[in-house]
């Protein structure tokens, strides 16, 4: 029987379960495998890359890899998918991507170069001297944010100069820089989540935020609706997933008033909400995918 590996080490994540029940249906075993629980043996020649044996993971390696690994997840995770990867194992994301969008800034880099619209944005150093702030970015408000960061946890609204400086500050003697990005007006609070599977937008939700939040991820409390996939929507979705190299995808856009902005790209999306909104199979559909991506037949 094959076997397919959800890695991921959030083993209470709703998404996690809803991937689980529906592989029930499917003709192969699927485990819930932490990645930090598994040990590589590294070797050249003839032995290679491999994993030490571990008899609750059933006799050798998986036939594929499902990777829900998102910025929380630990540099040990990323370690084991790549030798998954190197050991010709199909996975989807596949390490590379993942690794692009843990980081907020090289996301940005790889699709502002490719001209995706998205809000002005600056990666700021603890030096620079914040007078000069509303010269690069209209302000404020602003939006701020913590390179590696999800679920809205290190995005912080800095609704004037004296509240930017004491971010700034705060964080200073942590050597960390800032990524300082346009504050959307005609946006606040609300924002669009767009799911993307092998290249294709599949379905789109609008989330609001909770009356006393500015952050409209469903993890802060926000609310979804079902929102039209429309082709702007669609295009900018489904270009940004194609540049960061990725299989799976939840893309973030604001609608401004010039049309959408996008504002994140998350590798590893949650599930239960955009599947209950929308009426979309998506879990299914994922499975679907890992099968064409590994040769099985249903």
């Amino acid at each position: 029987m094959k076997t397919l590996w959800l890695l991921s080490h959030l083993r209470d994540s709703p998404g996690n379960r809803i991937v689980l029940d529906a592989a029930k249906k499917r003709a192969y075993r699927t485990l819930l495998v932490d990645p930090a629980r598994l040990n590589l043996m590294i070797r050249t020649k003839e032995g290679g890359l491999s994993l030490v044996p571990d008899p609750s993971l059933g006799d050798g390696p998986p036939d594929a890899v499902l990777t829900r690994l998102g910025s929380s997840a630990p540099i040990a995770a990323m370690d084991t998918l790549r030798q998954l990867q190197l050991m010709d194992i199909p996975c989807v994301n596949r390490p590379t991507s993942v690794r692009r969008c843990r980081d907020k800034v090289t996301c940005f880099q790889l699709l502002a170069n490719h001209n995706i619209p998205m809000p002005t944005t600056a990666l700021l150093g603890p030096d620079f001297p914040s007078d000069r702030i509303a010269e690069l970015i209209p302000g404020p408000p602003w939006i701020v944010k913590f390179p590696l960061s999800t679920q809205g946890t290190g995005v912080i609204l800095a609704e004037s100069l004296r509240s930017l400086r004491s971010i700034r500050d705060a964080v200073a003697g942590y050597e960390h820089r800032l990524l300082l990005q346009q504050f959307v007006t005609e946006a606040a609070g609300t924002d669009v989540r767009v799911f993307v599977i092998d290249g294709k937008a599949v379905a789109a939700m609008r989330r609001q935020a909770s009356r006393d939040e500015f952050r409209s991820n469903i993890h802060r409390g926000g609310q979804g609706t079902v929102v039209e996939l429309t082709d702007e929507l669609r295009t900018v979705a489904e270009r940004s997933v194609e540049i960061l190299d990725l299989q799976i995808a939840g893309v973030d856009l604001l609608l401004g008033p010039d049309g959408p902005l996008l504002i994140e790209v998350n590798s590893s999306p949650g599930l239960e909400n955009i599947q209950t909104v929308t009426q979309t199979p998506i879990a299914d559909r994922i499975l679907d995918l890992i099968e064409a991506k590994a040769g099985w037949s249903r």
